[in-house]
């Protein structure tokens, strides 16, 4: 995995109809992932795609999660 040395080629990986970026395998360094204890921004798993946070996890009041059509999220 090459790291984007520039935002020209991070843009590479952007594709604005999807708003999806598109990176390499996450690496953790010292074997800790870390998400956020809050879902502070509305935001759909796209079908075919599951999600996966460590818990407890809230969202926000007038936020959405949007869990499409054969896929899945999992808090644990």
């Amino acid at each position: 995995m090459s790291i984007p040395r520039n935002l020209s080629q991070l843009a590479d990986n952007y594709n604005p109809t999807t708003d999806e970026l598109s990176v390499g395998t996450q690496i953790s360094n010292n074997g800790i992932m870390q998400n956020a204890t809050t879902v502070a921004t509305s935001y759909t798993i796209a079908a075919g795609y599951n999600g996966l946070s460590a818990g407890p996890v809230s969202v926000n009041t007038g936020v959405t999660v949007t869990v499409s059509t054969g896929s899945t999220w999992v808090v644990v």
